[in-house]
């Protein structure tokens, strides 16, 4: 709305809407995402490429373990200009940041074996015992390098 006036131009709101359609501008929510070094995006890209060629068969047996911190208050939206394509650029992309007060939910999705609920560390144990092919993965978050978390996999036989 107020770019016409910020600029000095004499045109409209929806002059300019049209305009940005036409070269492929769109309205969308803005995607949030935890902040990565250069060297967590290397080593993410090193990762993806190592495994591109994986077949159906060797997924299987990767068992991928994952978490989301929920946090109480007002959720908003906010709404960014941008091409298809772009939605992870850096410039449309809100930084998120961990809070501590908050309710984290655990998940875990496996090629082969379907859906896991419940609390994790009696459903990770009985699973890898019972499928002692799957490989366990993990991203590196603070919580999964610290040493007492690898006490805890290595005492239930988890590498």
């Amino acid at each position: 709305q107020d770019i016409p006036a910020i600029l000095w131009w004499d045109c409209g709101e929806k002059a300019i809407r049209t305009a940005l359609k036409r070269e492929g501008f769109t309205r969308r929510v803005e995607r949030k995402k935890c902040p990565l070094t250069a060297d967590h995006a290397a080593d993410r890209l090193t990762w993806a490429l190592e495994h591109v060629d994986w077949t159906d068969k060797q997924w299987d047996v990767v068992l991928f373990s994952d978490e989301v911190w929920a946090q109480p208050g007002k959720h908003t939206r906010t709404w960014v200009t941008r091409r298809v394509g772009e939605e992870y650029h850096k410039d449309y992309v809100a930084r998120r940041d961990q809070r501590k007060i908050g309710w984290m939910f655990w998940g875990s999705i496996c090629g082969k074996y379907g859906r896991v609920k419940g609390i994790i560390l009696p459903l990770v144990e009985e699973i890898m015992r019972e499928h002692l092919e799957l490989e366990f993965q993990q991203d590196n978050a603070k919580g999964h390098s610290a040493a007492f978390t690898h006490e805890v996999l290595e005492a239930i036989g988890i590498e």
